[in-house]
């Protein structure tokens, strides 16, 4: 799987050069999102203990009082009680929201480096995402009780990272974007000196 875009790109580089080539590097190069990085799950435990610390700062911000030990996350008066597993961490969204980041960055930016700017926040937005996913968990519990949001609330919380994060990549972007925007300022043109 990893050497098929290579050998993608290296058949176009052969047989029409590197002017095509150029146009299909990051459709090509996008190819290597379809390979499987199981071996990310395993590497998930830094990213939980991460996870719960952000989103327990978060809420003990908010005035919902958290005690965080490892990850478990245990409301102060033990109204509620959550465990943050690996599924949690944000590794799954992590793949897609990267993809979301590459496609956005390739046709909304002029230049290679804010691309790839863009490209590797991705691992921020993702963090940023879950965090908002675990934020809204805690608070559902706190406002309707554990069995809600650590059930139904639960199941159906997995997509709200995506809007989360998608805020934090327009954000980020709008933010390299900042100083670029050019007023267009009239042009002086000189007029012939007359004889």
């Amino acid at each position: 799987m990893v050497a098929l875009p290579f050998l993608l790109y290296g058949s176009v580089l052969y047989i029409w050069g590197r002017s095509v080539a150029r146009i299909l590097l990051f459709p090509i190069a996008f190819l290597l999102f379809a390979v499987p990085l199981n071996f990310l799950t395993q590497a998930t435990v830094n990213l939980q203990f991460f996870e719960t610390g952000v989103a327990s700062a978060i809420c003990n911000f908010l005035g919902v009082h958290l005690d965080t030990i490892g990850t478990t996350i245990t409301a102060a008066d033990n109204t509620f009680r959550f465990e943050v597993n690996e599924g949690c961490s944000g590794i799954r969204s992590l793949m897609a929201i990267a993809m979301l980041s590459a496609i956005y960055g390739h046709l909304t930016q002029d230049r290679l480096w804010k691309k790839l700017m863009i490209f590797a926040a991705a691992v921020v937005f993702a963090i940023i995402g879950n965090a908002g996913r675990l934020v809204s968990i805690v608070l559902v519990a706190r406002w309707f009780g554990q069995d809600l949001a650590g059930g139904p609330y639960h199941a159906i919380s997995g997509y709200l990272s995506f809007p989360f994060a998608l805020a934090a990549m327009l954000l980020f972007a709008k933010l390299l974007n900042l100083g670029s925007t050019t007023s267009a300022r009239p042009r002086v043109v000189k007029e012939p000196a007359s004889v």
